[in-house]
């Protein structure tokens, strides 16, 4: 379906200055308006009069912010067209945009990813705020990455993807452009040096002193985590006495790694033996 934009409501819509740079590159226009933004030119001056033969809406200085900025209060100038779009970013950066009108199927699906990128973000803060204190502040010991904690009482599992010498690795603090949570040098020895990536993808382990595992922070399905305790209960629980059993059903509880109805039916279960 063609989308109903009109000039008029773009020039309006810029008259009010209220937008930024970062509402460009989230493509804030798109979803919202039902037209994007389309960068065309830089420029170190103001060149709006040779880039175009159209009348601009404002045509006056442009502000840059800062201690002048009630002085030239108007960062954004528009054609009479709406075809091309001005923002003065800073002192000596123009940028200039091309007015693109996209249809309401684009703009539909346009909302539609970002909603799901938004609910990525938000299970990836999640993992963040779980994992940060248990391997950044506590240093989990490397030999419990493959204990079943992460995965049981997280829902997370470490997918190893690298491992080797502190030059070759992809992933580590303090190198390239991904951000992390500490950003420090980690330690290694007695206590494992661990740090994750800001966006809640990639955790480094520093073992021994240039010996370094990157992983992937994979996400589980709830049905993902059953299989996983179920795999953990027939490896481990087949082993250990009835007494052993209860003890480890009861700090299992106590973790908050069953539900009430799964506690009462495994200790039923388990009571059924004696």
């Amino acid at each position: 379906m063609e989308n109903t934009v009109t000039p008029k409501f773009i020039i309006d819509l810029f008259q009010e200055n209220t937008f930024t740079l970062d509402d460009v590159n989230d493509g804030l226009f798109a979803r919202t308006y039902g037209f994007d933004l389309i960068e065309v030119k830089r420029n170190r001056f103001d060149c709006r009069q040779s880039i175009t033969k159209a009348p601009w809406v404002f045509n006056g200085e442009l502000g840059w912010g800062g201690s002048l900025g009630e002085q030239f209060p108007n960062r954004w100038d528009i054609t009479y067209d709406a075809t091309l779009i001005c923002h003065r970013f800073t002192f000596v950066d123009y940028i200039f945009y091309e007015v693109k009108i996209i249809d309401t199927q684009e703009q539909q699906q346009l909302i539609e990813d970002k909603l799901l990128e938004d609910q990525e973000k938000a299970i990836r803060q999640k993992v963040l705020d779980d994992l940060t204190p248990v391997l950044v502040h506590q240093m989990m010991p490397f030999n419990q990455v493959y204990s079943g904690v992460l995965e049981t009482k997280y829902g997370v599992h470490l997918k190893q993807i690298q491992r080797g010498m502190h030059m070759h690795m992809k992933y580590k603090p303090r190198y390239g452009n991904v951000g992390w949570m500490s950003n420090q040098v980690l330690c290694w020895g007695s206590s494992t040096g661990w740090d994750i990536t800001r966006d809640g993808k990639i955790a480094c382990c520093r073992i021994n002193y240039d010996d370094y595992v990157n992983f992937e922070i994979e996400i589980m399905s709830p049905e993902q985590i059953a299989e996983y305790k179920a795999k953990m209960d027939s490896n481990t629980i087949a082993k250990l006495s009835i007494e052993e059993r209860l003890i480890n059903l009861d700090n299992l509880n106590s973790k908050g790694l069953l539900s009430a109805d799964e506690y009462v039916q495994k200790r039923a279960l388990i009571l059924r033996e004696v």
